[in-house]
């Protein structure tokens, strides 16, 4: 079976204390439409993680396809998450809001960026090309 892990590359900042986060409810979305087309699928939400901790989860998760989300203050987590996975997984996809505004901005980085939304109706036609 093959498997997928999904990044949410946001590392609170430790002079921030605000209480206000934005749960990952997109990557979810992905990842439940994943599960019902038969892949194994993990998340790994960095919110709460320091950056070697999430990287060294995310190497021992071993997954075939790794999907890194982004926006704009998440860009330079999301690159630096694809150069440090790219010899480990077989495919890296970028997602997000800023993938899909600037798309070729990531292609440098990543197999696959995705435009849009993620959600089941979109793999679907995925799967049936």
């Amino acid at each position: 079976m093959t498997s997928v892990l999904l990044i949410y590359p946001y590392f609170k900042n430790q002079n921030n204390r605000s209480s206000f986060r934005f749960p990952p409810l997109g990557v979810g979305y992905v990842a439940a439409s994943l599960r019902n087309a038969g892949y194994r699928v993990d998340i790994l939400d960095c919110t709460f993680m320091k950056r070697d901790e999430a990287l060294k989860k995310a190497q021992c998760a071993g997954a075939d396809i790794v999907g890194i989300y982004s926006m704009v203050t998440m860009r330079n987590d999301s690159i630096w998450f694809a150069r440090q996975l790219r010899e480990s997984c077989d495919l890296l996809i970028a997602g997000g809001p800023l993938p899909s505004c600037d798309p070729l901005s990531f292609m440098e980085d990543f197999d696959v960026v995705v435009k849009g939304e993620g959600g089941a109706g979109h793999l679907r036609v995925a799967q049936d090309i």
